[in-house]
């Protein structure tokens, strides 16, 4: 974990309320998709927690949405530096998927799942992809993964939790999975995927590394941070009805 300052290499648009940030930083840190830098927005006091999308040896990609005065403000940066705490969180453990994984996201939740399925990609793994948007305005990543190659499915139905209803109708609700979105879509594609599952969990976060406990909530196995021990967690240590 250290501080770093970044270059932007470039910020645009990609969806509604949606943009896409690349910067040229040291990317050596990550271990695994799923982990995540902790952004500076001017003088804001608390930083904001960005997953990493995809990365090279150079760059790091971040997907973001703007939710409020920090992010529209993160949305208007088109150049200069900008600092990050990196170093965070741990990922999807692709060691336990033998052959096949199914990414099952929501919304901005999808943007993580890019690195899982790259990744997943690169071990051989059959991939095989759904992911829900409150309709096609919001939509991400449809050419990605048209060049990637991979089986997808994607839920345009108001609520971007109904991809389970995709998930069941494809019959893919036996395949091992790595899930991110809405905490009620998650909860659903675990108790309605009968095999083994890792669910990326968001809270909000004050320091982004586990000193200020802000982002603890209660697993069956005790107390976890969100940004330490986590946000990647099997599903069956979640206790949903204790995340907001």
């Amino acid at each position: 974990m250290k501080l770093e300052k970044c270059l932007i290499v470039n910020n645009e648009k990609i969806a509604l309320n949606t943009y896409q940030m690349k910067l040229l930083c040291d990317s050596s840190w990550i271990k695994r998709s799923g982990q995540f830098v902790n952004v500076a927005v001017d003088s804001r006091k608390l930083r904001r927690p960005l997953s990493i999308t995809c990365y090279d040896e150079k760059h790091i990609v971040l997907t973001y949405k703007v939710a409020g005065e920090g992010t529209k403000l993160l949305s208007m940066k088109k150049s200069g530096e900008i600092e990050i705490l990196n170093g965070l969180g741990n990922g999807f453990d692709l060691d336990v998927f033998e052959s096949e994984v199914l990414v099952i996201g929501g919304g901005i939740g999808c943007a993580p799942l890019m690195g899982t399925l790259k990744e997943a990609l690169q071990r051989g793994l059959n991939v095989k992809v759904i992911f829900g948007f409150k309709n096609e305005q919001e939509a991400l990543f449809q050419k990605e993964l048209e060049q990637l190659g991979v089986e997808y499915r994607y839920s345009f139905d108001g609520q971007n939790e109904n991809a389970v209803d995709k998930m069941i109708e494809m019959k893919w609700d036996h395949l091992p999975f790595c899930t991110c979105g809405p905490v009620a879509m998650m909860k659903s594609v675990c108790e309605h995927n009968s095999s083994y599952g890792l669910a990326s969990l968001e809270t909000r976060m004050g320091c982004g590394f586990g000193a200020c406990m802000g982002c603890a909530v209660e697993m069956k196995s005790g107390m976890k941070r969100i940004c330490k021990e986590g946000p990647v967690f099997k599903k069956e240590e979640i206790l949903w009805e204790n995340l907001r």
